[in-house]
């Protein structure tokens, strides 16, 4: 069996990483891929997005060599992707985006990319209203960056760029835990079979 390398993604606050952790404590032979926490000592957008991108290739060779045959990621690469989307359509500022895709076209096969991603969907409001973290990006507080990351997932680009990726939906918005679990459980049989 091919490796199988699995995104999930979403608005913050919509049950990853809390599922995600409870999969891996389940299934040992899951190799758990955090998502990408980098403090920004710097205000300059061009050194925040280099950071991030080194990190992808930092990230691949971490785990690329790893002998499990899933891998779960707590966000891709495509989060990233969604936040520049977001900020184009938000605040005009194309930026990020252009450079984005553009890294991603030259260093595909030096990341970590997922066959399968499996999306939270949860509304922008609820997202807000379970929203706890401290010191996060002002971003995530802003209603409509949050529609505008939403949408990326169903945008033209997205589409593009994940037309030979197994993509579930999972609509988070009114699941208990252990019912999103189940739901990803079923996707994982399905795909491990």
């Amino acid at each position: 069996m091919e490796k199988i390398i699995i995104a999930f993604e979403g608005l913050p606050n919509s049950g990853k990483t809390s599922c995600i952790k409870q999969l891996t404590k389940i299934n040992k032979e899951i190799l758990y891929v955090p998502e990408l926490y980098i403090k920004q000592e710097v205000n300059h957008p061009n050194l925040m997005r280099e950071k991030y991108t080194k990190a992808e290739l930092n990230k691949y060779k971490k785990y690329q060599d790893k002998e499990n045959k899933i891998i779960v990621m707590d966000r891709s690469f495509l989060s990233t992707l969604a936040f520049s989307y977001a900020k184009k359509q938000r605040y005009g500022k194309s930026n990020d985006y252009k450079y984005n895709i553009r890294f991603l076209k030259d260093n595909i096969n030096n990341m970590l990319f997922p066959n399968i991603i499996i999306i939270f969907d949860i509304k922008p409001s609820n997202s807000l209203i379970r929203n706890k973290r401290e010191n996060q990006l002002k971003n995530w507080e802003d209603i409509n960056f949050l529609k505008s990351f939403k949408n990326y997932y169903i945008s033209k680009e997205f589409k593009k760029i994940s037309k030979n990726i197994n993509i579930f939906l999972i609509d988070t918005n009114n699941l208990s835990d252990n019912k999103i679990m189940g739901e990803v459980k079923k996707i994982i049989e399905t795909i491990h079979k």
